[in-house]
């Protein structure tokens, strides 16, 4: 009888040995599954990936966290791709946060003015290689992505002969979609008034002016955006200047009649509002 006992004593103490294990246990797990629920990682369509605990969720506006540290977040719902609860979180380790970049799509009607520099690269007149300076404004109105229209007009530096041209041009371009970052082409048309040029004395003007070109543009505020283009562009200019020589007897005199045509590689630079 004494044996029973003995055995009907610790069977009591292992059950509840177990039991209190067992509750231990469902402990841990609650907080582990409490801890689950509380923070997610949040995917955005940029590629960035946020990790905090969930303040607010309104499935239409978006998302509010709190991120280790104590900093809280708002993210809209339209640059979300995914919200993932997470299984294990550190929570003190550090969590990098990429900013969200902003899309400003272009507007789809509207008047625009811009300004650029640029340099335009060919030879001169004796063969050398000539890198020149150039420097144009314009505006103009869009009718829709397919569609600009505006007027331009700058100032434009070449070497040899040394001239200063003022061309005034209208300008047609096109975007390739409406978004943010998107390629572009151009194309401007008219004359160049000649404004001086070095060893030219009589009969100065200046001549057809075009300029066709393809860009990168991107809207990087909403009424701002930056552009790069690189193109092509042809200028005409016309001069005389006196020239003698010595016949063997008396010193002649004559004017020489020059015609220029600087035909340029144009790589330039701008910025445009709208």
């Amino acid at each position: 009888m004494m044996t029973l006992n003995l055995r009907s004593h610790y069977s009591h103490k292992s059950v509840l040995h177990f039991l209190l294990t067992m509750a231990v246990l469902a402990l841990f797990s609650l907080s582990a599954l409490a801890q689950t629920d509380e923070f997610s990682r949040v995917k955005l369509k940029s590629g960035a990936q946020i990790v905090g605990k969930v303040i607010e969720l309104d499935p239409e506006k978006g998302i509010k966290l709190e991120l280790a540290g104590g900093k809280q977040i708002e993210i809209s719902m339209e640059h979300i791709d995914e919200i993932v609860p997470t299984s294990v979180i550190n929570s003190t380790q550090p969590i990098q946060v990429r900013k969200v970049k902003e899309r400003h799509d272009w507007k789809d009607k509207g008047y625009y003015i811009y300004g650029n520099f640029g340099f335009p690269l060919g030879v001169d007149s004796w063969g050398d290689p000539s890198l020149n300076v150039s420097v144009l404004v314009g505006g103009g109105y869009t009718f829709n992505k397919n569609l600009s229209l505006g007027l331009t007009a700058g100032t434009d530096f070449y070497w040899w002969p040394n001239s200063m041209v003022y061309p005034v041009a209208l300008e047609v371009r096109t975007r390739l979609n409406q978004q943010s970052f998107t390629p572009y082409l151009s194309l401007q048309g008219g004359y160049g008034f000649l404004g001086s040029a070095e060893y030219w004395s009589e009969n100065n003007s200046g001549g057809l002016y075009i300029s066709p070109g393809v860009g990168i543009t991107s809207k990087y505020r909403e009424n701002l955006a930056w552009y790069f283009q690189m193109g092509f562009r042809t200028q005409t200019i016309n001069g005389a200047h006196e020239d003698g020589f010595w016949d063997g007897f008396n010193w002649v005199v004559t004017t020489v009649e020059e015609k220029i045509t600087y035909n340029r590689l144009d790589l330039r630079f701008g910025f445009l509002f709208e």
